[in-house]
């Protein structure tokens, strides 16, 4: 697979800073100084991967000094309580890959907003792009231009083409917004096995033959993470049983008696983020190496400074990212089938032959 315009291995020491301020610089910009803004669709599912862009996305305002008065997912969000808690200024549309027609929770609470508030800066912070139907592309792209002042990040170059095709509206290209997150290696554990493999089991696999075999191969060190990983001797059932009960909490609350505890609803939030960016980083550091076709199980490998080997999704999110922005650095390989994967995943477990503790760039090409 090519690097594209991707750091050479001897400028990868940097490259998470330099991802990091690359987003304060994009983000801080399309804020244009505004001091106050409302943040939308919290993830309200057991994607650890989506958590690490609303962690990543709290801690890039932050940095910004900008305050974040009002928070929502697609069930709490109430037009009137937004505008009650930011009477005016941007309202940010968390980032991830769920900006087309899969995902219709995040996508009818995107187009809500737009509808709501035709008037205001409404911002998507860095998404992958992926309709199933053109007929949704178009409508998605007539509620973005009626708005006139919806402003577009995207976070690879495939999804950058297709928004400056598609989309008369300013788009302009970031990193995913877990890399806002802090240096994570100080969180990684020690590894509970040698190579672990996070495989998706949801719409977007694309390698369920992969996911069997690798299980016949490595039973116990195969997982998803929106699974609690059920009868695990080392899950954090603490973690999960605190974050559990929260959700469940705030998703039986009745709309009723969620007006007015707007407060109540981000302090909430927050603990449940945090909960889940503890399990997320137990998760990635149990092995030694990760293999992953999940894109922030890639990002949170390099957070914390875990070796890892890439596999594509169904959609090519995976890869288009990777050739966008950390294809080079030396603790990522790329792989195209489960015996490269093992291949990769054998070298970067042995002992760097340089003897400088990084185990050099590995890709395999077929």
């Amino acid at each position: 697979m090519g690097d594209g315009a991707s750091p050479t291995p001897d400028a990868a020491g940097d490259l998470l800073d330099r991802l990091r301020a690359t987003l304060d610089s994009v983000i801080g910009a399309a804020l244009a100084g505004h001091p106050e803004v409302a943040l939308a669709t919290f993830p309200s599912h057991w994607n650890l991967g989506d958590t690490a862009v609303w962690a990543g996305q709290r801690a890039t305002l932050a940095r910004l000094g900008v305050r974040v008065p009002y928070v929502c997912d697609f069930r709490t969000y109430r037009p009137a309580a937004l505008r009650r808690a930011l009477p005016e200024g941007p309202i940010l549309l968390s980032g991830g890959g769920n900006f087309g027609d899969v995902y219709p929770n995040e996508q009818g609470l995107r187009e809500r907003i737009l509808d709501d508030f035709p008037d205001r800066l409404v911002v998507q912070l860095p998404q992958s792009v992926w309709f199933r139907s053109e007929a949704n592309v178009d409508a998605m792209r007539r509620r973005c231009e009626r708005n006139g002042r919806f402003v577009m990040l995207v976070r690879d170059r495939r999804s950058l083409d297709l928004a400056r095709a598609r989309f008369a509206v300013p788009a302009h290209l970031a990193p995913d917004m877990a890399f806002g997150l802090p240096d994570l290696r100080p969180r990684r554990r020690a590894a509970a096995t040698d190579v672990l493999w996070l495989l998706r089991r949801d719409i977007e696999t694309s390698r369920r033959a992969t996911r069997v075999a690798a299980a016949r191969r490595a039973p116990g060190a195969v997982r998803d993470w929106t699974r609690p990983a059920l009868g695990r001797r080392d899950a954090p059932w603490g973690l999960y049983a605190r974050a559990i009960w929260l959700s469940l909490r705030i998703r039986r609350t009745p709309r009723t008696l969620l007006r007015g505890r707007e407060a109540w609803v981000r302090r909430s939030f927050e603990t449940l983020a945090s909960l889940r960016m503890e399990i997320a980083c137990r998760f990635v550091s149990a092995g030694r190496v990760l293999v992953t076709d999940r894109l922030h199980g890639h990002i949170l490998a390099l957070l914390l400074g875990v070796p890892n080997v890439c596999l594509d999704n169904r959609d090519g999110k995976v890869s288009h990212f990777y050739e966008t922005w950390t294809a080079g650095h030396p603790l990522v390989g790329w792989a195209d089938s489960l015996p490269e994967a093992e291949a990769l995943a054998r070298r970067l477990l042995a002992p760097p032959p340089s003897g400088d503790g990084r185990p050099g760039r590995t890709t395999l090409t077929a």
